[in-house]
């Protein structure tokens, strides 16, 4: 049986290749953790109901607005229409 030491040149290259992915996978899974505990916690602290201290705060003061005075103008008594408009002498209702 060959020791560590004893390796084949092939042997020892494949090793080193398992070892890169062990650690590759290994970085991702740390990263993939961290991303989902700041996911987490972003969502504690910005979730509409997470914080208790906006409840027992007293409502914020109304905002002020200005208004201007209302624009008064000479308004026409008679009204130009497209089309026909003429008096009728009876209505006919149709059902669809």
């Amino acid at each position: 049986m060959l020791t560590e030491t004893e390796l084949r040149p092939d042997d020892a290259a494949e090793n080193k290749e398992r070892r890169i992915r062990r650690r590759t996978s290994a970085k991702l899974w740390v990263a993939a953790g961290l991303a989902g505990i700041v996911f987490v916690g972003a969502w504690l602290k910005y979730s509409p109901g997470a914080s208790g201290s906006s409840a027992s705060a007293p409502p914020a003061a109304l905002s002020q607005v200005v208004v201007s005075k209302p624009l008064a103008q000479d308004i026409d008594t008679r009204l130009g229409f497209l089309g026909q408009f003429a008096a009728v002498s009876q209505v006919e209702l149709r059902r669809r």
